[in-house]
This record gives structure tokens, sequence and C-alpha cells, in this order.
């Protein structure tokens, strides 16, 4: 349908095989300094400054990075593609599971419907990664708003996206909520009560000297890892379509987050490998 995936997708190649993502991710442990990190990810432009004004000019340094390798890409298209429009504008929102602000019942309902821009092939792999995000997002804000400010479940499903999309069987709509509102009837801090739930996998374990309650900020740190791994295997397993486009910039996105965690990490006095292993193991899809 768009005659300049070829192309776009031979961009977006180059730039992910040169990105601290898959097996270049490896780079990015047993970093001591900032300054370390800077020199790794920035090489013949790196700043000489002290470590406490080199954090924040490095994150302004890499979201301009971000912001330069996406835009080319997505300009290859003539006309404009609207769902690259919007993942684009999503980016610069911030990220879903990063903050409540992005829940934006419009925008969203918006990016499901440019997807009748694409064929019927292309389309079915798009709506997957978004319905997945839009389903962990509201799980991830139904748990956290229970856990944080004890909120009750009335008023927990007014924060949600309530949002459906056609599925494959009989194109019977499918919600978005739904596995956000079962999870109002589990209680925090019983595990038993959340086996077999959709994304149980993303739960922190229990462990035997503690009494288990749910986190939130575990369940993020999972769902993120399982967004960008579902992300890279459709990439590469859908080249030259508007799918794996969208998905080199949600890559982008994640990205740009593994290497801002490094360095807060690297800040902190941490070692930069504990970003990795909570990056990579629960990637698993």
């Amino acid at each position: 349908m768009f005659d300049d995936n070829g192309f776009a997708y031979a961009k977006a190649c180059g730039i992910i095989g040169k990105s601290f993502l898959g097996k270049r991710a490896s780079y990015l442990s047993g970093l001591h300094s900032l300054n370390d990190l800077d020199k790794l990810v920035f090489s013949q432009h790196r700043r000489d400054i002290p470590d406490k004004e080199l954090l924040a000019d490095f994150k302004r340094r890499i979201e301009k990075r971000t912001l330069e390798k996406i835009l080319p890409v997505i300009k290859s298209y003539t006309p404009s593609v609207k769902l690259l429009e919007l993942a684009f504008k999503g980016y610069k929102y911030s990220e879903l599971l990063d903050t409540g602000a992005a829940l934006d019942m419009g925008y969203y309902k918006e990016l499901l419907e440019s997807l009748s821009q694409l064929d019927s092939e292309d389309r079915a792999t798009a709506q997957m990664l978004i319905a997945d995000e839009i389903c962990i997002c509201n799980c991830l804000w139904a748990l956290r708003l229970r856990t944080y400010y004890n909120m009750p479940e009335e008023q927990v499903k007014k924060h949600l996206l309530d949002l459906r999309f056609h599925g494959e069987i009989f194109e019977k709509k499918q919600s978005l909520i739904a596995r956000a509102n079962e999870s109002l009837n589990f209680h925090l801090d019983i595990r038993r009560h959340w086996d077999g739930w959709r994304w149980e996998k993303f739960l922190n374990p229990e462990e035997d000297a503690r009494h288990w309650i749910a986190m939130p900020r575990y369940f993020q740190n999972a769902a993120c890892a399982y967004l960008r791994a579902l992300a890279y295997h459709q990439f590469h397993s859908n080249p030259l379509t508007l799918s794996s486009i969208y998905c080199f910039i949600k890559l982008m996105q994640y990205e740009e987050d593994i290497l801002i965690s490094t360095a807060e990490t690297i800040a902190l006095g941490m070692e930069s490998s504990s970003v990795l292993k909570t990056a990579e193991s629960k990637g698993e899809n």
C-alpha cells in the first residue's frame, strides 16, 4: 500500500543496528561514571563537565538524539502516515506507562482509528501492539490507584481508558479495560487471587520470609520489558510494513528510557548493570 516502506525500513534497520538494544545493550554494563556513559553514547561529541552538571545535559542530548533518529524515517513517507505521526506525537507526550497524564482517551481513540489506513495483515500487527499497550496501561494505573491512593473500585474505573477494538473473531469488539476491571476484584495482598490473570507474569514474586503485596513499580518494569521485546520481535518479523516503522518509533523511545535510566542509576552510585537486569529479565513474551 505504501511505496516508501522499503526505504523507511532500511533506514530504521541501520539505526536499530547501532542502538543500545538487543545484544548491544550489554555495552551499558560495567560503567562506573557518567563520563564513561557519555563517551560510549556520544563518542567524539562527549562533554567534559562535572557529573552534577552532566546528568541534566546528557538527558537533553539523549532526547534530541531520539528525535533526530525518528524524524527522518517518518518524513520519508509522502504523503504522511497518520499512524506514524500519532506514534511520534505520543512519544513527545511521555511514555504511556510512566505517567497518568498520558491516559488521553481522545489520543488513543484516534490512534486506533488510524489503523484503517493499513491493509488487513499490517493492521493486525499494529493493532495487537497498541491494544496490549493500552490494556497493560489500564491494569497498571488501576494497580497504582488502589495501592498508592486506596481508591475504591468505582473511582478507579473513571480514570481508565474504556476503549474497544475489532478482534479477529467475526469482527467482535474486544474491550481494552476488561483485564483492569477483573483486577479490581483481586486483593492486593493475596497472591493466589491473581492466579490465571492475563498479566499475572508481571507481578512481583512471592518471598518466603515476607508477606506478599502487589508492587506497581515491579509491574511497570516487567510490562515495559515485555512491550519492548514484543516491538523488537515484530520489527524483525514484519519487514517492509508500516507496523515495523511503528515498532521502530517505540523502540527508539525504549532506548531513550534505558539510557536515561542508566545515567540516573550511575548518578546514584549504583551499578549500571542493574538497569539491564530489570530491562531483560522480564522481556519474554
